[in-house]
C-alpha cells in the first residue's frame, strides 16, 4: 500500500483494514534505511485469493479512502563467504582450507599472519573491487538468477518458503568454472546490462524515496510548529480578550465611583458647606455678652474651618 500518512493510527488502521478484509493477518509499516517508519504498508494475508484480487484491482479501499497497492517482492539476498569470499554459502559451509583475502584475493592458510599488497582484486571477475562487493557483476548476475528462480516456482501458499535442495552450494571447483568460462559470460552479458541498469534505477529510486521520505518528516514537523504557534496565538488572543473584558468591567467601575464621587461633592456644595456656614453664624452671633464676644477665638477658629471645607470643595490646599 502507498501513501498511508504518516500520522494515521497503525493500530486502528490494521483493525480497519481486517474487518473489511478476513484474509489479512498483518499490516506492517516498512521502514527506510534511518530506520524511520514511511508511507508503505505491507500486508499479509493468509489466503491468496482475496491478495489477488485487490492486486487484480490495483488499489484498495479503507475507511472510505483509495490506496494503490503493488505486490511486494523482496530482494534475493546472496550469501558470501566470509572465508572463501565463495557465493551461495556460510563459512560454516565452506569446503575450502585454505582462507582467502577479500582484498588482493590471494589465498593463505592464516589470514592473521597475512601480509596484504592493499591492491583491490576481485577472485569472481578480477576487477579493482574487493571480492566480497555485491556491486561485483558476477554477484548481480547470481542474484539476478536467484530472484529469477525464486519468481518462477509455483506457490499455492501466500509465503514463500525456499528449500536448501533448491540452492545448492557452490564449492571452490565449481566457481572458477563460472568465472573463466568467457561463452557463458559473453552469452550473458546483455542480461547483465540490462540487469546492472535496472538494479542502479531501483538504487536511485530507493535513494529517491529516502529523500521524500526527509522531506515528508520535515513537512510534517514543519505543519506540527505550525500548529503549535497557530495554538499558542489562539491562547494569547484568549488572554487579550480576558484583559479586554477586565478593562471593560474597570472602565465601568470607574464611572461608578465618579457617579458616587459627584453625589458626595454636590452633598458638600448643597448640604453640608451651607449648613455649617449658618451654624457658624449662628454661633458667633450668640458668642456675645453686652457686644463683646465670650471667646474671642471661637469666631476665628470657625472661619477658619469654614475656609478649610471651601478650599477643600474647590481642590485647593486646606491648610
Amino acid at each position: 500500500m502507498k501513501s498511508v500518512g504518516l500520522s494515521i493510527d497503525i493500530i486502528q488502521f490494521t483493525c480497519d483494514l481486517k474487518s473489511t478484509y478476513s484474509d489479512i493477518s498483518k499490516v506492517i509499516r516498512l521502514k527506510n534505511q534511518k530506520q524511520n517508519d514511511t508511507k508503505l504498508v505491507k500486508l499479509e494475508f493468509i489466503k491468496p485469493n482475496q491478495r489477488d484480487e485487490i492486486l487484480s484491482r490495483g488499489k484498495i479501499m479503507v475507511d472510505s479512502l483509495t490506496y494503490v497497492v503493488e505486490e511486494y517482492l523482496a530482494p534475493a539476498r546472496v550469501l558470501i563467504c566470509s572465508k572463501c569470499c565463495g557465493i551461495g554459502h556460510f563459512r560454516k559451509q565452506c569446503q575450502q582450507n585454505d582462507e582467502t583475502c577479500k582484498v588482493c584475493g590471494l589465498s593463505c592458510v592464516d589470514l592473521a599472519s597475512h601480509q596484504c599488497s592493499q591492491q583491490l582484486k576481485c577472485i569472481h571477475c578480477g576487477g579493482n573491487h574487493s571480492s566480497n562487493e555485491l556491486k561485483c557483476p558476477v554477484v548481480k548476475e547470481f542474484r539476478a538468477q536467484l530472484t529469477k528462480r525464486l519468481l518462477s516456482i509455483p506457490s499455492t501458499d501466500s509465503h514463500f518458503r525456499p528449500q536448501l535442495s533448491d540452492f545448492p552450494v557452490l564449492n571452490s571447483a565449481q566457481y572458477p568454472t563460472i568465472v573463466n568460462n568467457k561463452n557463458w559470460y559473453n552469452r550473458n552479458n546483455n542480461d547483465e546490462q540490462t540487469l546492472t541498469k535496472l538494479n542502479d534505477i531501483i538504487v536511485s529510486i530507493s535513494k529517491l524515496n529516502d529523500k521524500i521520505e526527509d522531506l515528508s518528516l520535515k513537512t510534517d514537523k514543519c505543519e506540527e510548529s505550525i500548529t503549535q504557534q497557530n495554538r499558542m496565538v489562539k491562547e494569547t488572543e484568549k488572554q487579550i480578550f480576558l484583559v479586554s473584558n477586565n478593562m471593560k468591567e474597570f472602565n465601568a467601575n470607574i464611572k461608578q465611583l465618579e457617579i458616587i464621587f459627584k453625589r458626595h461633592e454636590n452633598c458638600l456644595n448643597n448640604v453640608i458647606y451651607p449648613i455649617l456656614t449658618d451654624v457658624i453664624k449662628f454661633v458667633v452671633e450668640h458668642n456675645q455678652i453686652n457686644g463683646r464676644p465670650r471667646d474671642a477665638d471661637l469666631g476665628y477658629r470657625l472661619e477658619r474651618l469654614r475656609n478649610q471645607l471651601k478650599n477643600g470643595l474647590e481642590g485647593k490646599n486646606c491648610l
